[in-house]
């Protein structure tokens, strides 16, 4: 799946294949469906408006949701952006 791209002012033709990981359609409405997708960024960012495009030039956007930004750590998966939630210390009143 070939997509083209303007990179420094210079077009490229790219094989995006080994960087959509998965793509399902998570729900149909009545006017469209939601696509549930992870892509990969290596060698660089595949945006879902541009896998849609490639797709089918109809197509078109609504909302796009970033959920997760994962990172590898050897062979294991991170989400370095996440924090833990703790109850917030008790807050010091000066006079």
């Amino acid at each position: 799946m070939n997509i083209e791209r303007e990179r420094k002012g210079k077009i490229l033709v790219e094989d995006v294949r080994s960087q959509i990981h998965s793509m399902d359609i998570a729900e149909e409405h009545t006017d469209g469906v939601t696509i549930l997708t992870e892509l990969g960024t290596k060698p660089r960012v595949l945006r879902p408006t541009d896998l849609l495009k490639r797709m089918n030039s109809e197509l078109r956007t609504v909302r796009v949701l970033r959920k997760e930004q994962l990172t590898l750590q050897g062979n294991h998966r991170i989400e370095p952006l996440s924090i833990e939630l703790h109850p917030a210390a008790p807050a010091e009143v000066l006079a």
